[in-house]
């Protein structure tokens, strides 16, 4: 996606705009956190086919963070998020 550029390369990006849309969409972080933690608990190839096992899991909706995450309004997910996700990376490291 032009406009984002991510340290560790595309798959990092793709999971940023999952992540954003998760945070968007549940709005509550009881709601988006243990799925961005079970998503983030995985390792290599397997953390982008976690994430609709993730999502289930948390009781989200993957088809609309899927949507979203490849839609047009992904930019503004990823700004509204972005201070949260920022916000936990400081307490959380491997966020």
């Amino acid at each position: 996606m032009q406009g984002l550029v991510c340290q560790h390369g595309e798959a990092e990006c793709r999971l940023n705009r999952v992540f954003a849309c998760a945070i968007d969409q549940a709005k509550h972080q009881e709601d988006w956190f243990p799925f961005i933690a079970c998503v983030e608990g995985k390792y290599g190839p397997e953390i982008e086919d976690s994430v609709e096992g993730c999502a289930e899991e948390a009781g989200l909706a993957y088809n609309d963070i899927k949507d979203c995450a490849t839609g047009a309004h992904i930019f503004y997910s990823i700004h509204r998020s972005g201070a949260i996700l920022l916000f936990y990376s400081r307490i959380i490291p491997e966020l």
